[in-house]
């Protein structure tokens, strides 16, 4: 018999069943015990592959089987960063013209030390100081070029955790930051602080500043914008602090900005305190990016206790923040931990709808030997992955299966109500992993999911979902199993579902699939 006559039987078959339900139940031997109707248009309603990669179905009407491979782990997905150093090593860095000899490398901390001593002192004999000439250094990585990243219109930030010692005069001015330059012309833009030397260690006056350096045409420097005052409260470039700062610029629309953690009392959150907008006249291409100091004005009445700028942990991303990490494949209310060698949390965050979690990592910017562990919603530990680096404005994924496994397709010309149900399950997951299985229809709208954990079912059955053609006849999607899972290496899941459709009020016909998750 012909496909399109048994569908035209078919739909007589389910018309009579609906009239009989109305005028007289009893003439049918399929009324079930609860007075509803069962009928069989199973090739007005049936399964169809949707394609989705590591799936392999079988289908037979509204009988299906299907084998879905999950992937395990947490995966580094891209790493934003083009250089990164804690400076373990002694690094290869450049400096700009009449600076050498100022950059040091201190082999006991594993930090950089700029020497400002080194540029020379002079006795002012008029006001019976020494003085530090004006002067401008800057120092990159030499093996860093980032001119390709500008003339892609890219964002390109630098961060570094940075501080100076104690011993500065009171009314010492010096400007700290990170520079932007071209080797070539030796142009530049610093992005950073302005800082004015108080008593004590605590209190100096602070801007937020970004400057043009014209080094080729003679001027000496230009405001990009005027000085930005930090909030009310903040603090300067604190003598024996440690602070954490980025500066970034967008050379798609030239936007310049800086960044840093702390920078008011008693907040722990990250400050926006510049943005600067470069305009043509002040335009370079640079091809290095590092560290600056300017020496505005610093004197001493003795060369006792002379001044140094030192910084640490050196990162350089490219359409990241260098204090981010993220981490993507989450189920919304998801928890994800960053731990340091020694096991200490540097920062958790939980995922939002976006199924992203955002970790901070101000105060490393670049954290050695650290791991990296997934909670559900309820606190169960779904993934853990050890790391020799976790470096700022890195992405990481959660690896587990998320994907349409089924199609519903019907000809039917009315729409439906359905649901699925949970008839069987065997699940090997070890102490971690889920499975959970949602049925969507066309809009996109779903059902809340059978949920089974760590072997134990959660949620044995859907919500109701009302599916209706979207066209003028014919065949018509009227929605989709999807599911997600995470599988510990080696473990195995399967499913038996049986799918309810309400073809009419009190009108009913069955699909049943059984889903085998494997882990990869």
């Amino acid at each position: 018999m012909m496909r399109g006559e048994r569908r035209r039987l078919a739909l007589a078959a389910l018309a009579l069943a609906m009239l009989a339900l109305v005028a007289d139940a009893t003439l049918f031997a399929v009324r079930s015990l609860e007075g509803s109707v069962h009928a069989e248009p199973t090739w007005l309603i049936w399964y169809q592959d949707p394609g989705t990669p590591g799936v392999v179905t079988s289908i037979d009407g509204l009988e299906a089987s299907a084998t879905v491979e999950v992937p395990t782990g947490i995966v580094l997905e891209k790493r934003h960063a083009i250089y990164y150093d804690t400076f373990d090593q002694q690094p290869n860095f450049t400096s700009s013209p009449y600076c050498s000899g100022v950059l040091e490398w201190n082999q006991t901390g594993h930090y950089m030390v700029v020497n400002i001593s080194a540029l020379g002192w002079y006795y002012d004999w008029w006001y019976g100081v020494y003085q530090l000439p004006r002067w401008y250094c800057y120092f990159y990585p030499s093996s860093l070029d980032i001119s390709s990243y500008v003339a892609n219109g890219s964002g390109v930030y630098a961060a570094a955790i940075m501080w100076r010692n104690g011993y500065y005069y009171v009314g010492d001015w010096l400007r700290v930051g990170f520079a932007y330059a071209n080797d070539t012309t030796w142009d530049s833009y610093l992005i950073g602080l302005r800082d004015e030397v108080l008593a004590n260690l605590t209190g100096d006056n602070a801007n937020a500043t970004a400057y043009y350096y014209n080094y080729s045409q003679g001027t000496y420097y230009v405001s990009l914008l005027n000085e930005s005052s930090l909030p009310s409260g903040a603090y300067g470039f604190e003598g024996l602090y440690h602070h954490n700062m980025s500066a970034g610029i967008d050379f798609n629309v030239w936007d310049a900005g800086f960044w840093s953690i702390g920078l008011t009392v008693n907040s722990s959150s990250t400050l926006r305190a510049l943005k600067a907008y470069i305009n043509e006249s002040y335009r370079f291409t640079p091809n290095r990016v590092g560290v600056g100091v300017d020496t505005e004005y610093i004197y001493a009445y003795t060369l006792d206790g002379l001044p140094y700028i030192y910084f640490d942990n050196f990162v350089v991303t490219v359409d990241a923040y260098p204090w981010l990490v993220n981490v993507t494949g989450l189920l919304p209310g998801w928890r994800v931990v960053l731990l340091n060698s020694t096991g200490g949390v540097v920062d958790e965050a939980t995922a939002g709808s976006d199924g992203v979690a955002s970790l901070s990592v101000w105060g490393y910017l670049i954290v050695p030997n650290a791991s990296i562990e997934v909670y559900d919603d309820q606190g169960r530990l779904v993934a853990r992955a050890s790391f020799s680096y976790v470096v700022g404005g890195d992405v990481y994924r959660v690896e587990r299966f998320a994907g349409r496994v089924l199609d519903i397709y019907s000809d039917l010309a009315q729409g439906f109500v359905t649901w699925l149900e949970l008839v069987d399950t065997n699940c090997t997951l070890l102490d971690s992993g889920h499975v959970y299985i949602f049925l969507y229809n066309s809009s996109g709208a779903a059902a809340a999911p059978i949920e089974v954990v760590d072997g134990v079912i959660v949620s044995s059955s859907t919500g109701q979902v009302p599916a209706a053609p979207t066209g003028s006849g014919g065949s018509w999607l009227a929605g989709w199993i999807w599911a997600t899972a995470y599988l510990p290496g080696g473990a195995r899941c399967f499913v038996d579902l049986r799918e309810v459709f309400e073809v009419a009020p009190g009108v009913y016909t069955y699909g049943r699939a059984r889903i085998v998750f494997s882990a990869r």
